[in-house]
């Protein structure tokens, strides 16, 4: 039920932008413009959500697969990937992708086939790209390899399976390259989107996470390192060639997370409670701000249209998280409620 937000505002809010008029793009409906917010809810506890932020009329609406479609989203929302006038929801302990129209939140369609603990998804084209962890036993040993897992839209139909490093986790397609961060190693791997061909390895810190694109058309990759290692890094790798052009040492552990602002030359991470901001062009991070208010940041999202930071709070996965809202100098705007675990951020075009 959608309910006007009760928040602190601390500082003036900038005012969500939905384009020049004359351009229209995307869907029609309800949940056309604003922000999507990626619950993915207690482990085995099916209580997976997505929320929807209005940032002009500041409102919130939760669970708007279940109170649009009249039936449970899953177990595990893990991520969520929007093309044309779909989103496609990778919901990993059901072992699925739920697809939507993402105007009316109403179902499309489900992608099942052939998928084994799916994590995130990209798209080309007609065509989908699906990061797949394979299967494990009881003593989470491997019992199918991981893959990615290539779908045909026009029917939601596997079309083959690609073989990917350990842990495949993040996936990113620019300019005919299939980009896929292995997170139980220390790779990224490049694929031809066309004939799925492993075009070339990129060796880099362990631990390997989110994929950005920074505005010299080079691809930054977090990486957490080793556990309790303090050996992370930020590593910008040539999409061309797949060298790394420079590697980061951060001198501590950081989220798996990353995202890029609109001019495409600042970085925003986090390690614990703590958020740090990277310009591409200087030597290291800088701490931005500490959420002293939170009980642990799990999500962050950079919203273009606002020029604000987006940060999640699973609030220890006891009842519902929250979201705040901030300026790129750290200080907070606002604070709303979400669904249980908001670990990411979806802007509409």
């Amino acid at each position: 039920m959608k309910k006007l937000l009760a928040v602190l505002l601390l500082t003036p809010v900038l005012l969500w932008s939905c384009g020049d008029d004359d351009e229209p793009s995307g869907p029609a409906g309800e949940y056309a413009s604003g922000v999507f917010v990626i619950n993915e809810g207690n482990f085995g506890g099916g209580n997976a959500s997505i929320s929807h932020f209005d940032p002009v009329n500041s409102e919130v609406d939760n669970g708007i697969f279940t109170s649009v479609n009249g039936v449970a989203l899953g177990d595990v929302a893990q991520s969520m990937t929007l093309s044309g006038d779909q989103a496609y929801i990778v919901v990993n302990n059901s072992t699925k992708v739920e697809i939507v129209n993402y105007g009316t939140f109403t179902s499309t369609g489900t992608i099942s086939e052939g998928l084994a603990n799916p994590r995130y998804m990209a798209v080309n084209g007609t065509t989908g790209f699906i990061s797949n962890w394979g299967s494990f036993d009881d003593k989470f040993q491997q019992v199918e390899p991981p893959f990615i897992a290539v779908v045909d839209l026009s029917d939601n139909s596997l079309t083959t399976k690609v073989n990917a490093g350990s842990g495949p986790e993040h996936i990113f397609v620019f300019e005919g390259k299939l980009f896929v961060s292995n997170s139980f190693t220390n790779n990224v791997q490049a694929f031809d989107v066309e004939n799925y061909n492993l075009l070339g390895t990129t060796e880099l810190t362990q631990g390997p996470g989110q994929i950005v694109i920074d505005g010299d058309n080079n691809l930054w990759v977090v990486s957490a390192g080793s556990f309790g290692g303090n050996d992370g890094a930020l590593t910008c790798i040539n999409t061309s060639n797949y060298g790394v052009e420079r590697e980061v040492r951060l001198g501590f552990n950081p989220a798996s997370r990353l995202v890029v602002n609109e001019g495409d030359n600042t970085l925003y991470f986090y390690s614990g409670n703590s958020i740090y901001q990277f310009f591409t062009r200087d030597a290291e991070p800088a701490l931005l701000t500490e959420m002293s208010g939170f009980v642990g940041i799990y999500g962050i999202g950079y919203s273009d249209s606002e020029d604000l930071i987006y940060v999640g709070d699973a609030v220890g996965f006891a009842g519902e998280g929250k979201v705040a809202r901030l300026n790129t100098d750290g200080s907070v705007v606002d604070e709303f409620p979400v669904g249980v675990g908001p670990n990411s951020f979806v802007f509409t075009p």
